[in-house]
């Protein structure tokens, strides 16, 4: 992996035309498109404007888990740019929000676990559709503010929406992306919380995807010492503690990240149950191969890959798309791979 493209969803945002996304999930990429189209081509009263736009969606090759659409999914949330995908703990242990877009999400879910197990910290998770949209919010927020100084009696007082979802939730907030940090930096402005940005600066580094995210500093580990820090200087944790999670994590060892996969790696030992992305990237293969007709093929990358407790599944629809539906497997067949 050589990781040299962390500017380009910020250029891209210079463009008023360009609505830019970094979702997470399928469902998240489900609901924009849909409202792009609607944008683009639907009967509403948007105004022509809204019909001349370009949507730049961020969609990864690396394998990850998709959870189901939640029964309560925050569909506003996820087109104006910022939904919670887990919350914090209620109870009296200091507390954080993490922000992450796309890739990055995992990490914040890990960041999370990690913070509550080792340092008695509890975090909220927040999926960051697009800091570009977000931005925009809380610069016509701020341009309404002006106007009505200015005697326009039609510009309202507005609250900028980030501010909205956050308000209410106390700590500071990590935030990370794939991409160079001025990509999270873009909200900033709008929160009163104290923020932290972690963005893959540089002119790029070759390497396997956890180590290139150790070498920015913008995975799981990398978010946990950052929150600590914030806590300390607020004087919620010992001084202490952000130096030896430090040392515990190996923060300056890339050969120790483990926030993602190389995309074709195995697992050492054939008989360890695993939950890893990379297992279920046969879902994926599966899928291509049962929509090219090749039923057979499929079910044997299942079984190479996944192992025999997959269900495959042909959905209906003339496209022949497929889906493949993971069980709890029996065990991990990473290191059949070819």
């Amino acid at each position: 992996l050589q990781h040299a493209d962390g500017h380009s969803p910020v250029l891209a945002a210079t463009n008023p035309a360009v609505r830019v996304y970094d979702p997470a999930y399928g469902y998240e990429i489900g609901h924009i498109v849909r409202d792009g189209l609607h944008r683009m081509y639907g009967e509403h009263d948007l105004g022509e404007d809204a019909r001349n736009v370009m949507y730049y969606l961020t969609v990864y090759n690396e394998p990850m888990l998709q959870p189901a659409e939640p029964e309560d999914v925050d569909v506003e949330g996820i087109l104006k740019g910022i939904h919670r995908v887990a919350e914090a703990a209620a109870g009296d242990r200091p507390q954080a929000q993490l922000l992450a877009s796309g890739v990055a999400v995992p990490w914040a879910l890990e960041a999370r676990e990690l913070l509550s197990a080792d340092w008695g910290v509890d975090a909220a998770v927040w999926s960051v559709t697009s800091w570009a949209q977000l931005r925009r919010d809380g610069l016509e927020c701020e341009a309404a503010e002006l106007n009505a100084a200015a005697g326009d009696d039609e510009a309202a007082d507005r609250v900028p929406y980030v501010r909205q979802k956050l308000e209410g939730h106390p700590g500071p907030i990590v935030a990370t992306s794939d991409f160079d940090s001025t990509q999270p930096d873009l909200i900033r402005p709008f929160l009163d919380h104290d923020f932290a940005t972690l963005g893959a600066d540089g002119f790029g580094f070759s390497d396997t995807r956890a180590a290139a995210r150790r070498h920015f500093k913008i995975d799981a580990h990398s978010m946990v010492v950052r929150t600590l820090q914030l806590l300390a200087k607020r004087g919620e944790i010992d001084g202490s503690i952000p130096a030896e999670a430090a040392r515990r994590y190996r923060l300056n060892d890339v050969n120790a990240g483990t926030s993602g996969t190389a995309g074709g790696d195995s697992l050492p030992g054939s008989g360890a149950q695993c939950q890893r992305p990379l297992c279920i990237s046969a879902e994926m293969r599966a899928a291509a191969s049962l929509s090219s007709g090749t039923a057979r093929s499929a079910n044997d990358w299942s079984t190479r890959l996944i192992g025999p407790d997959t269900e495959i599944a042909k959905g209906a629809g003339e496209s022949g798309m497929a889906m493949a539906k993971q069980r709890t497997p029996s065990s991990c067949s990473c290191s059949s791979m070819a």
